[in-house]
């Protein structure tokens, strides 16, 4: 027990080297704890920043929806607690939540593997929802998938302007004739309207040179080679143009050149409105008395297919 001085005072306390042990860990702790809620706030930043412009969501290993953010939320046209507790399947259509695909799909995720592509989803109202997403596993200290979280982002407007693209597309396919060639003029497709317009079939036609079509005068012209050239640099033409069907039958094409590039080649593109009958050219002279212009390509003016009555 410590003495008490006359007066009823205590002896001032003497410091130990336990104590400036003990003060000097304290501070420590303090920095620690500090710099861990530093970088927490930082790695909230972070998730806060991805949550502004990305829907989130994160699933138990079998699918359970643990965490919705409000974009994914929106997206999809469902409240928080709607989704809180169900499965991934909610999201998805019918026939594709009860196939092998989605029962592989989900045993990838539990393996760790990440899985990322377009995906087809259903909202709340079961319209179509596609997503540019990934899925992405986290695990634990043993190593084990403790949940998966889902990045993702709204294509839908995307792949509807591609369909409809597409169907344009489709339909012009079923119309015109259309040929492509790679930018030394090798033919690389040919759809059927353009070998039925010009007598081949396709074998006869894939990787021969375009001046297949032509008359051996327009082949060896200077401007024929310029014209290629042109492309090469991806100038555009469009005209009428002169050519030789398989039989040796001039042809007359109303036809655009087209330069387009794909991730295998690039490509120059043809595409052709059906060739001009006697009659209608007949009808197009009385309405222009004078020639068309030449086309900026090889095209020559034109005049009656040698096939045609006169």
């Amino acid at each position: 027990m410590p003495r008490i001085r006359a007066g009823g005072q205590r002896p001032p306390a003497i410091a130990t080297p336990d104590d400036g042990h003990q003060t000097m860990l304290n501070r420590k702790l303090k920095t620690t704890l500090q710099e861990q809620q530093a970088e927490l706030a930082a790695r909230q930043a972070v998730i806060d920043a991805i949550d502004r412009t990305t829907a989130r969501i994160e699933f138990a290993p079998d699918g359970t929806v643990l965490f919705a953010n409000e974009l994914f939320l929106a997206t999809m046209k469902y409240r928080s607690e709607d989704v809180l507790g169900k499965n991934h399947r909610m999201f998805c259509e019918a026939g594709y939540a009860n196939s092998s695909d989605y029962l592989a799909h989900w045993q990838r995720l539990r393996r760790g593997e990440p899985v990322s592509g377009r995906f087809e989803r259903r909202d709340a109202s079961g319209e179509p929802v596609w997503l540019e997403a990934t899925y992405n596993p986290v695990f634990g200290p043993d190593g084990r998938v403790l949940r998966v979280v889902k990045l993702a982002t709204d294509i839908t407007a995307q792949m509807r302007e591609g369909a409809e693209r597409r169907a344009m597309l489709a339909a012009i396919e079923r119309s015109m004739a259309m040929i492509e060639f790679d930018l030394d003029g090798k033919v690389l497709a040919a759809n059927d309207n353009f070998l039925a317009t010009m007598g081949y079939a396709r074998g006869e036609v894939l990787g021969r040179h375009h001046r297949l079509f032509c008359a051996a005068e327009d082949a060896e012209a200077p401007d024929y080679a310029r014209f290629w050239e042109r492309l090469r640099h991806g100038e555009y033409f469009s005209g009428r143009f002169r050519r030789v069907a398989r039989n040796g039958r001039t042809v007359w094409l109303e036809a655009s050149y087209n330069r387009f590039s794909t991730r295998r080649v690039d490509r120059a593109s043809s595409s052709s409105s059906p060739p001009t009958s006697a009659a209608a050219w007949r009808r197009s002279r009385k309405r222009s008395p004078t020639p068309p212009p030449r086309s900026n390509a090889h095209a020559t003016t034109p005049t009656l297919p040698s096939a045609e009555p006169t």
